[in-house]
């Protein structure tokens, strides 16, 4: 059994020793591949910092010529940019100086506006005008009574009282008759003016006048307009009667009074008829505003013929 036992232990050191040395084969294989490689791989060449110190060398040179004050193109360049520069900051001296003088200029308009200021305080500060001035408070008042009478001959209502103030102010004042009669009960609105007219534009046309010299086809139509009340629409120039009364109508439209009261004088006798007591209601306001356009334009040149 021992025999056995040693003869198996040889036979496995045999193996071992067999594959130990395929083993270490096989390892010195691997080095000599690795020596191989290593042998292949070639040194690293040595940094050149030649160029770097030369360069080093030409910038030294250039700041030691400017140093010196030799004239190199570096130098030029450098002398160009400091020029710039030295431009650039007289520049802005100017500016400065230029803001100075408008800043000096603004406290000027002020200090002037303070005391345009003051003195208008001291102006306000007084009474415009002192008491028993009775031509002062007569011009002061003048504006608001004639302001109130449009209102009034505007709306209808009575303006007496207005109209005697006027009167107290301005005694040569020249009132018409037609102004005055009115004064308790007022004129005619100008929107009932408006709606009046309106209302009587078909019985105006009705009456107007045909030409004695048309013919039948013409005096049918004309027949034909006078049932339907037709007329032009808007504003016609013209002096036929369908013309008048569209300018008529424009004219009442813009409050121009003045003007309707002559447009209805240019109508045949029997249209005015037809508008019956609307003629002399737009006669009176007519005549209400020329009156205060007058008076407007004596207190107007009064005012610019004063001593200042």
């Amino acid at each position: 059994t021992l025999e056995e036992r040693f003869g198996a232990v040889e036979e496995g050191a045999m193996d071992a020793g067999i594959a130990a040395t395929a083993r270490i084969a096989e390892l010195s294989g691997e080095i000599e591949a690795m020596r191989a490689a290593v042998a292949a791989l070639q040194p690293a060449p040595a940094a050149d910092f030649g160029p770097i110190e030369a360069e080093l060398q030409g910038l030294d040179a250039r700041v030691a010529a400017i140093a010196t004050g030799a004239s190199s193109a570096d130098a030029e360049a450098i002398s160009a940019s400091l020029a710039a520069l030295q431009g650039d900051l007289a520049a802005l001296g100017q500016s400065v100086a230029g803001f100075g003088g408008r800043i000096a200029a603004l406290e000027a308009g002020a200090t002037a506006l303070a005391a345009d200021l003051e003195a208008a305080k001291t102006t306000f500060s007084r009474p415009l005008f002192v008491a028993g001035d009775a031509a002062g408070t007569a011009a002061l008042r003048l504006p608001i009574l004639l302001t109130t009478l449009e209102a009034a001959f505007a709306a209808g209502t009575p303006y007496a009282a207005e109209l005697l103030d006027l009167i107290a102010i301005q005694p040569d004042a020249a009132v018409p008759q037609v102004v005055a009669d009115r004064a308790g009960n007022g004129l005619l609105s100008h929107q009932a003016i408006g709606t009046t007219l309106a209302a009587a534009i078909p019985d105006i046309l009705a009456v107007r006048p045909l030409a004695p010299d048309a013919g039948w086809q013409d005096t049918a139509l004309d027949w034909l307009k006078t049932l339907l009340a037709a007329r032009p629409s808007g504003e016609v120039a013209g002096e036929a009667a369908d013309a008048v009364v569209s300018q008529l109508e424009a004219a009442v439209a813009r409050n121009d009074f003045a003007a309707a009261a002559l447009l209805f004088a240019k109508l045949p006798e029997a249209m005015r008829l037809a508008a019956g007591d609307l003629v002399g209601e737009i006669e009176a306001q007519g005549a209400a505003a020329a009156f205060l356009a007058e008076l407007r334009a004596s207190i107007l040149a009064a005012r610019d013929g004063a001593p200042q």
